[in-house]
């Protein structure tokens, strides 16, 4: 091969290798490239969740309105549960950007994102309001699909939304019947069948009124439950069918009462009210026993 071909032949690549990449240029910029998903960031980050009022939310199984009461939150009027607040702003605190995944109408019911389909959600700060639908969670945990009312671009992100929204009025309310500080209890009563058992500590060693030592265990796992006893659910009414009732009491050091917890029935499922309010909570048979268990 003589030394002019070659030069040709190396012109050749050069101008072959020079339009291919133009063409990769041209083509990344119109087109090639993932959509940006602005515009619901941009709605999501015109609100802040650490200074939201309020969050109103249209799911499946209900209609629940978050509203701020000074540094705490209720739910449709309710003691709300930190925790679940706490996983909503954590959800709508966005630091990872997405992708425009479907522009079609077409698509919006097989990603859960359509208007009968879709967790509406709508957060208020101030005068400023913005309202996105949430759908069903993405390809791996953690992700969602979401889009505005009023576009038709569905967007992928990674955030845990649909499982902090998607949730019962009685999931978003607090389940907590009673909190105490167990180590100001010097005194725990407990009336039973018209009979009341009065354990105390003077230390550590708790004895019932007769003198006799009180069960350690039983007694480490009341204290247990009166740190924070929780319920799994609440209940309109205590049913007229409980006929048992048990009503348990922590005193401190002076005799003054830290918590007084009504106990009624006698099954699996039980139900717990607090003096001086109206709600009535479930709890497990198992757990009414740790905090009541019986003289014996």
């Amino acid at each position: 091969m003589s030394e002019t071909t070659l030069k040709r032949i190396l012109a050749a690549l050069v101008v072959v290798v020079a339009a291919w990449g133009g063409f990769t240029l041209v083509s990344g910029r119109t087109g090639s490239a993932a959509p940006s998903a602005d515009p619901v960031l941009d709605a999501l980050a015109s609100v802040e969740p650490a200074h939201l009022d309020r969050i109103r939310i249209e799911g499946r199984h209900d209609t629940v309105e978050l509203a701020r009461s000074g540094v705490a939150w209720t739910v449709d009027g309710y003691p709300a549960d930190s925790a679940a607040v706490k996983r909503i702003l954590a959800a709508l605190d966005l630091s990872t950007g997405g992708d425009v995944v479907a522009t079609n109408p077409a698509n919006h019911a097989r990603l859960g994102v359509a208007a009968d389909s879709a967790v509406r959600a709508t957060l208020t700060q101030g005068d400023r309001s913005v309202t996105v639908l949430v759908g069903r969670q993405g390809p791996s945990y953690g992700m969602a699909y979401l889009r505005l009312p009023d576009q038709d671009e569905v967007v992928l992100l990674q955030t845990d939304l649909r499982g902090a929204l998607d949730r019962r009025l009685d999931d978003f309310r607090d389940k907590t019947i009673v909190a105490v500080d167990t180590a100001r209890v010097r005194t725990v009563e407990i009336e039973r069948d018209g009979a009341t058992v009065r354990v105390s500590r003077a230390d550590s060693t708790w004895t019932l009124e007769s003198g006799a030592p009180a069960d350690s265990l039983r007694m480490r796992d009341l204290l247990r439950e009166f740190s924070r006893f929780l319920a799994t659910g609440f209940a309109e009414a205590v049913p007229d069918t409980v006929d048992r009732s048990v009503l348990v009491r922590a005193l401190d050091a002076e005799g003054d009462t830290l918590a007084v917890v009504w106990i009624h029935g006698s099954e699996s499922t039980r139900w717990a009210t607090v003096p001086g309010t109206e709600t009535v909570f479930q709890v497990p048979g198992w757990r009414a026993d740790r905090l009541a268990p019986a003289r014996e």
